[in-house]
């Protein structure tokens, strides 16, 4: 047998139709807990004559019954005439072997500046036949590609599903990264200068990105107490003040994160969303990212319905469905939101007498509670920077290698609760 493709989903088409292919991906939704039978207790009703018929698993009769069974046609191990009575039936059947079935709605793993720019991910399905997801988001999945009968769209009906650990919940301490973070990390400037080195000045916004990725997720408190750890912020202010660039200058580099325009988020999906075709949820990028971080840029223009979303992922740590469908998933994710101040158009910070005026003139923040969702606010204005300062700017090398940076955000999220000591 040839040895499958490797591709990705971006990279589907036609030609690669019954050809066999292995793709790592992200799962957004799933649909579980079905079967497709393969072998029948076949009994004629004129005569009473009774036999099985089916195949073994895995062998070239059984895949071909699955792959007409998805595929809308009628399984060849049903016969059409009794053996004994040389009759058409009827026929009644009794399934006796049976095997697991289900689909997914997957798409592309997202690695460096791919996961700040907006573009339209390709979300394929894919029929997963005789193996489980089990909760899993990443996976590296093999199978056949093929064509969906009724929308012509490509699919994947895939036999074997390996999970894809989250760095994180992989990650396990070596030698080397003792030696590495003694090192490099002999103060607290080294910290902030592996920090958007194009940005000039700002020091408290190189502090604040490096103590947000930094932050582990659950925090004891000494009398026992069990709280978030994960830090949120809210960036506010001028436009082409790095509000946006200090953010993704942090994913891209360091492949950790993920960043959504507010101003796409009904279409992309923030929480969840509903297909109503298949009647499953697809999981949005807060759940995708569990344990994770995820920024949200152009928070005002999420519609109240999303802000709503939003509030209760922050307080309860998790995404609730009780809709058409009912289902909940974790969503214990550091989030950054940015927003330009302004309830009816943009307004810059100097029309403002105090800079804490300027982040709740938005429809973001009308109440008190939404205030407190949130751990930190910072502002940004055209003139925190001077020009002579920006125009002295001469960007450095960072001081810390970008795979040891990673490597200490990936160590502080492997740590549970009970590691975090006073």
């Amino acid at each position: 047998m040839s040895k499958p493709t490797e591709l990705r989903l971006s990279d589907l088409n036609a030609a690669l139709v019954e050809e066999r292919v292995e793709i790592e991906c992200q799962v957004i939704g799933e649909e579980s807990q079905k079967a497709i039978p393969y072998g029948y207790l076949v009994e004629c009703q004129r005569c009473g004559y009774s036999v099985k018929t089916g195949y073994e698993k895995d062998s070239g009769g059984f895949w071909q019954v699955i792959f007409d069974t998805i595929e809308g046609r009628k399984p060849g191990i049903i016969p059409h005439v009794c053996e004994a009575c040389e009759t058409k039936g009827p026929f009644r059947l009794t399934v006796f072997k049976a095997v697991d079935y289900g689909f997914l709605f997957v798409k592309d793993l997202l690695t460096g500046e791919e996961r700040v720019k907006q573009q339209d991910e390709k979300i394929v399905k894919v029929h997963v036949v005789g193996c489980k997801v089990n909760g899993t988001r990443k996976i590296k999945l093999s199978g056949v590609v093929k064509i969906e009968p009724k929308t012509r769209n490509l699919m994947i009906i895939a036999g074997k599903i390996t999970p894809l650990d989250e760095d994180f919940e992989s990650f396990e301490l070596t030698a080397k990264d003792i030696s590495d973070f003694k090192r490099y990390f002999k103060n607290h400037r080294a910290t902030l200068d592996n920090i958007a080195p194009r940005m000039a000045g700002r020091e408290n916004i190189k502090e604040a990105l490096s103590l947000q990725v930094h932050s582990p997720i659950r925090i004891e408190l000494p009398d026992g107490e069990n709280i978030r750890g994960g830090l949120n912020f809210i960036f506010y202010g001028d436009s082409k003040t790095h509000k946006s660039s200090s953010l993704t200058d942090v994913i891209s580099t360091y492949n950790y994160g993920a960043y959504m325009d507010g101003a796409n988020s009904s279409r992309t999906g923030l929480s969840y969303s509903i297909d109503t075709e298949t009647g499953i949820i697809r999981w949005g990028e807060l759940v995708l990212n569990d344990l994770g971080w995820v920024v949200i840029d152009n928070l005002q223009e999420l519609h109240g319905q999303e802000q709503s979303q939003l509030r209760e992922v922050i307080e309860q740590q998790r995404v609730y469905v009780a809709r058409s469908l009912k289902g909940q998933a974790l969503a214990r994710t550091r989030i950054t939101g940015i927003l330009n101040p302004g309830k009816r158009e943009e307004r810059p910070m100097s029309s403002y007498l105090y800079r804490c005026e300027g982040a709740i003139d938005s429809y973001n923040f009308q109440n008190a509670p939404d205030l407190t969702r949130w751990d930190l606010f910072y502002s940004f204005a055209d003139d925190d920077v001077s020009s002579e300062e920006i125009n002295r700017l001469k960007p450095k090398d960072r001081p810390v290698p970008v795979d040891v940076y990673r490597r200490k955000i990936l160590w502080v999220q492997s740590r549970a609760a009970g590691d975090i000591t006073f």
